[in-house]
């Protein structure tokens, strides 16, 4: 569970000015161990803030995969994939990055459908 960063100031702030950990953890009805956690982390950083993870864009450009993306919007995950020279998972996880999302709606109209139904009861 992720505590917000106002509550973990607080706490904070009640040790230091009147409390102890122990009533802290009462009152908040958070664990010793993880106050413990935080004034330590206040401690040697200064914050109580948690470290957001930069991942960066290691093998795909997000913006020349959206471009081409939209160039090529009929492609399929092994296609693009070929193309960056990657794998389709690696597209998968790129287009859930980007916020991309799958086709929908297949690209069959109606006279095509009605055509190969006429087709069957032809014969």
């Amino acid at each position: 569970m992720c505590y917000s960063i106002d509550l973990r100031e607080k706490v904070i702030e009640f040790i230091e000015s009147k409390g102890s950990v122990t009533e802290a953890a009462v009152l908040f009805k958070i664990s010793e161990r993880t106050i413990y956690y935080w004034l330590k982390k206040k401690k040697t950083t200064g914050s109580v803030k948690d470290k957001i993870p930069n991942r960066p864009w290691r093998k795909l450009n997000p913006k020349v995969l959206s471009e081409f993306v939209e160039k090529h919007s009929d492609w399929t995950l092994k296609e693009y994939a070929q193309h960056f020279n990657s794998i389709p998972s690696t597209i998968c996880e790129a287009f859930k990055r980007l916020r991309i999302t799958r086709k929908k709606r297949l690209y069959v109209t109606k006279n095509e459908t009605k055509k190969s139904v006429q087709y069957f009861w032809q014969k």
